[in-house]
């Protein structure tokens, strides 16, 4: 991430050295730290998925909007490609989009300035299944650079548990576990086409997201890892 400390990546690898055991939130993560051994464990980001699939009613911010609603939840930081956000607003007919969450560590002069882009500012966790209640299709419009290239984004299984169909651009590890889950498209042209192929995706697509995240429920996650610590 931009502004980490510096010296964070050596401290990092002297934990990994020293720790009995290590738990990875990511495949790329563990890839990068298998070679320390068995004690590296890989154990993705889980979801609740009763929040998310709960029956809630649209949220006033995006209930009101009309025509096809594109969603992201999230931190909004040097990780996010505006211009990708630009493009499915502008390429998109009647399309809004809607960025959910804090603006941080990056200049506000660089948020696009578009009718039909929406910044809500920070929200409460408890407020995000209404959000996506209300929206299409959720995005994933990441830019390609050294904050995401390690990245598992929790907010993948999110939008599976609240029966979102996601469109992304190609992070690693979301295409490695979900590639055939997600909408997936490189560049402006590709985003925006895998955001339009969202829009109707199939019922099996969504019920296989579904499936995705039921799988992965952080009780089972916080079993795994007490039986690990165990042995």
């Amino acid at each position: 991430f931009d502004f980490a400390p510096a010296g964070i990546a050596e401290r990092d690898a002297a934990l990994v050295v020293r720790a009995d055991r290590v738990f990875a939130g990511g495949k790329s993560l563990f890839a990068r730290r298998a070679a320390a051994g068995s004690k590296v464990i890989c154990e993705p980001s889980g979801v609740e998925v009763e929040r998310f699939a709960a029956d809630v009613a649209p949220h006033p911010l995006v209930a009101e909007l009309q025509g096809p609603v594109f969603t992201y939840t999230g931190v909004i930081d040097e990780r996010i490609d505006f211009a990708l956000v630009n493009a499915l607003a502008d390429d998109v007919p009647h399309a809004n989009v809607v960025l959910v969450g804090p603006v941080v560590k990056i200049d506000p002069a660089m948020l696009p300035r578009r009718t039909k882009v929406h910044f809500t500012g920070g929200q409460p966790y408890a407020s995000l299944p209404g959000f996506l209640a209300g929206t299409d299709v959720a995005i994933m419009p990441f830019a390609k650079n050294r904050a995401t290239e390690n990245i598992s984004p929790t907010k993948t299984l999110e939008y599976f548990a609240a029966s979102r169909p996601v469109a992304t651009t190609p992070i690693r590890d979301v295409i490695d576990e979900f590639g055939g889950v997600v909408y997936a498209g490189a560049g402006l042209a590709g985003f925006v086409a895998a955001a339009r192929a969202a829009l109707t995706a199939p019922p099996e697509r969504i019920a296989a997201g579904v499936a995705a995240a039921s799988a992965r429920t952080w009780d089972a996650i916080a079993a795994r890892m007490w039986n690990a610590l165990q042995g």
